[in-house]
């Protein structure tokens, strides 16, 4: 794929609607490097601008779908590979990240797990990692609602702030969720908008405190100058001798 510091990429990487934009960005990242060139989690994050675990769960996705092949090497580095387009599981995102389950037997019992109990280790290990993409799914789905020109224009208006103020709350209130590992169900726009209300009115309340905090310090000081001429006055005053009346 790379040849002389160029990248060729198919037509079907860039047309399949099955994948995000992050998981399509981490295929072209990996059909740019060379043959065997072993690539950290640190570096990669580094060049897409994201964090370890959404570069993680790209490759995850992406090596479920047949896309790419990941060999470990020491050093917490991988060597990573594309694969040819015939090779890719193209199922939609809905179907994809249900989890599977095998097809029941002829007699129609449901098959007993290895260790003959309701869920192994196998299953729950599953069942986490499809909640991780789903949940990164939702996620990603929110913050592209969120850029919209239509809902920025929306919420500066409402809010009367600035392009730059309202992206700044949208990546401090996704990355407050992320960090108490809030489940998908919170990311809506309902929530977002309720937080965001709150932020605007706490910084308004906040900023309204300053100014008459300062007024009053200016007030104050008015008086202690005016104090002082006063009594600078009267001490000027009692120095001057008295004229005698006669």
């Amino acid at each position: 794929m790379n040849n002389n510091g160029y990248t060729k990429i198919p037509n079907a990487i860039i047309r399949l609607a099955t994948i995000s934009p992050s998981e399509r960005s981490a295929w072209c990242l990996i059909a740019s490097l060379p043959k065997g060139y072993a690539l950290s989690t640190s570096a990669a994050c580094e060049m897409l601008g994201i964090n370890p675990k959404t570069w993680r769960q790209c490759v995850a996705v992406l090596k479920q779908r047949g896309m790419i092949t990941v060999e470990s090497v020491p050093g917490h580095a991988n060597v990573y590979s594309v694969t040819d387009v015939e090779n890719w599981d193209t199922t939609p995102a809905k179907n994809w990240y249900t989890q599977k389950t095998a097809p029941l037997p002829k007699n129609g019992t449901p098959p007993m797990p290895k260790n003959g109990r309701g869920n192994n280790k196998e299953q729950l290990k599953n069942n986490s990692t499809t909640t991780t993409i789903t949940c990164a799914c939702v996620r990603e789905k929110l913050t592209s609602e969120l850029l919209t020109d239509g809902r920025i224009e929306l919420a500066m208006m409402q809010h009367h702030i600035t392009e730059q103020q309202y992206r700044q709350f949208v990546d401090e209130i996704l990355a407050d969720w992320q960090f108490r590992d809030l489940p998908d169900s919170d990311y809506n726009l309902n929530h977002f908008s309720s937080v965001l209300r709150y932020k605007v009115a706490n910084i308004n309340r906040n900023n309204g405190n300053n100014s008459q905090s300062s007024s009053a310090d200016r007030i104050r000081a008015k008086l202690d100058q005016d104090a002082v001429k006063a009594m600078a006055a009267l001490a000027a005053e009692s120095r001057q001798p008295k004229i005698v009346p006669f």
